[in-house]
């Protein structure tokens, strides 16, 4: 998994607004049957049959013939991939819609949003321009250390760090000192990186690789016996741990045993 790239923090750059574009994402019935490694005819038929109030089982039994014998598993593969794509669809316009309204719809970014194949990457492409509270970082880009913030994000391999965090050090703007010219500029890069979407994504791929379901008992709690005293010292991989389990852990946890994931 290769690394992901973090942009710079560029607050005087200019983000140019374009119209949306048509986006050149296939169309729900194709996608559909790209994804079950269907035929498009097939899946048309299911889909079809289904919006005239076709129930799975009677499609499944008295409607082979129009659907090339697909049974019910894949019958309601195609229910819900289709809901699925169907919604994906309705949230990238929605986004794409309030982009264009604030004026933040570049030409890069409706590719990118036209491109997303989930749900996840569309959030984490809106994830910067999301309306949120004041944070600290917006705090400190107001005090003028988006061009700290910057240098620290390039990662240069020369500078003294309190050196050049000193040529921003303005009291009437509330940056008292080197320590608080550091702590700002911290806030906007930690900000920059949470809202990067190849980052985020990088993140979640890792977790979903490596991360571990644990959950232990709580203190003092460990000598009552209940069913679910198995999962009083428990870890499991969690691309590994069947729904059941992981089911039994969340309905335990807040009770006797509390759940915690890393």
């Amino acid at each position: 998994m290769s690394e992901p790239v973090v942009p710079a923090v560029d607050e005087a750059a200019p983000r140019p607004v374009v119209a949306p574009p048509v986006a050149p994402d296939l169309d729900v019935i194709t996608a559909v049957a790209r994804e079950l490694r269907l035929t498009r005819p097939a899946v048309a038929a299911a889909c079809a049959l289904l919006d005239d109030g076709a129930t799975v089982p009677f499609i499944a039994r008295y409607r082979k013939e129009r659907t090339g014998g697909l049974d019910e598993v894949a019958l309601r593969a195609i229910v819900e991939r289709r809901a699925y794509r169907e919604e994906l669809g309705q949230r990238r316009e929605a986004i794409r819609a309030e982009l264009l309204a604030q004026g933040q719809l570049s030409s890069t970014l409706a590719a990118a949003l036209a491109a997303a194949t989930t749900k996840a990457e569309l959030e984490d492409l809106y994830a910067p321009f999301r309306p949120r509270r004041r944070t600290r970082a917006q705090a400190a880009r107001e005090r003028g250390l988006g061009p700290l913030a910057e240098r620290i994000l390039a990662q240069p391999l020369d500078g003294d760090p309190a050196a050049e965090a000193a040529a921003h050090v303005d009291a009437a703007r509330g940056v008292a000192s080197v320590d608080d010219a550091l702590a700002g500029a911290r806030d906007i890069v930690a900000d920059v990186v949470a809202d990067t979407a190849s980052v985020r994504g990088y993140l979640r791929g890792l977790y979903g690789e490596h991360g571990e379901v644990v959950s232990t008992v709580v203190p003092g709690k460990d000598a009552e016996p209940t069913k679910f005293e198995h999962y009083y010292a428990f870890r499991e991989r969690a691309k590994a741990i069947p729904s059941h389990r992981f089911l039994a852990i969340q309905r335990q946890r807040g009770r006797r045993a509390s759940c915690r994931r890393r």
